[in-house]
């Protein structure tokens, strides 16, 4: 192989490498997000309030 080729090779492997590192830590950072319990919406985009749910809405989806 080259010269010219293998250090082009060898820049694109690196940059790869970059990369993965990135996605890695970016796939960290998902993960522990995910962690943290996010609160319901108390009103809809608008502004209304959402009405809460009756209490068999609840039961309904423990089940």
């Amino acid at each position: 192989m080259s010269e010219p080729v293998q250090s082009l090779l060898s820049q694109i492997l690196e940059e790869q490498r970059k990369t993965n590192e990135l996605l890695l830590m970016l796939i960290q950072a998902m993960a522990e997000e995910s962690q943290v319990e996010i609160a319901e919406p108390s009103v809809y985009l608008s502004g209304e309030v959402i009405p809460p749910e009756p209490p068999h809405v609840e039961w309904v989806r423990k089940r």
